[in-house]
């Protein structure tokens, strides 16, 4: 069995703002209030899925920024940067990647809207029509029989940042 955490990057630099300072948007960074309430939610998260054993992720700044503060929370769970889960790439491309690892336990994948949604969609019905919408530090959890493969996943939950953080 294969066990998921996806979660969404926390709150980022507005893109116009960025843009307008000559930041590129793979550049834009989380916000003071982006890591604290990160913080809060990795904390959540930690208790969900305490055997955490890689935190892949977006090689976006604010993926990247996301995923440190969610592996520091898990016990300095190792982290992966992958094109597979910058914008617009293919789910398949999550699928392979994840394969590829052949995990030894639970996995967190941190990336974006509406990746993230369509990808929810393709592991649970096996395209990748966006089922769901992931708030900035959302997350969801699901489970696989076996290796990632398309319409197979189970959906455990999908939480907000405001839930996560009441947890």
């Amino acid at each position: 069995m294969t066990t998921l955490l996806l979660i969404r990057h926390a709150i980022a630099e507005e893109r116009e703002i960025a843009a307008a300072a000559g930041i590129p948007d793979e550049q834009r960074a989380l916000t003071a209030k982006g890591e604290k309430r990160m913080r809060q939610v990795a904390a959540a998260l930690a208790g969900f899925v305490p055997e955490l054993t890689l935190v892949a992720t977006s090689p976006l700044r604010r993926a990247v920024q996301t995923a440190e503060i969610v592996a520091a929370a898990c016990g300095k769970v190792p982290v992966v940067q992958t094109p597979a889960l910058s914008p617009g790439a293919d789910p398949e491309a999550v699928a392979q990647f994840l394969q590829a690892r052949r995990l030894a336990g639970p996995c967190a994948l941190v990336g974006h809207e509406p990746d993230l949604g369509q990808w929810l969609g393709w592991a649970l019905c096996g395209t990748s029509c966006a089922c769901a919408q992931f708030k900035k530090g959302g997350a969801a959890l699901l489970t696989f029989p076996g290796l990632p493969t398309a319409g197979q996943g189970e959906l455990l939950w999908l939480l907000t940042p405001a839930q996560l953080r009441d947890c």
